[in-house]
């Protein structure tokens, strides 16, 4: 996944929510900042794993093929 992919994903899940609260008229204080990183969350993991994955000694040697 793209990172410009990712953030459409992001603006589409957020139109969504907000969508349905308009229809639904259900009164909240949050913004769409705060729905923004509610949503948010779920990248931090990947980023998390990508991350270790980098830096791990193991992935090193199944990226570059050291026995």
């Amino acid at each position: 996944m793209e990172t410009s992919s990712a953030v459409g994903y992001l603006l589409l899940e957020i139109l969504v929510i907000l969508f349905t609260l308009y229809i639904l008229a259900v009164q909240t204080s949050l913004t769409y900042l705060d729905w923004t990183a509610y949503c948010g969350y779920k990248y931090f993991g990947w980023v998390a794993i990508l991350i270790w994955l980098i830096f791990s000694d193991k992935a090193y040697r199944l990226v570059h093929f050291i026995p």
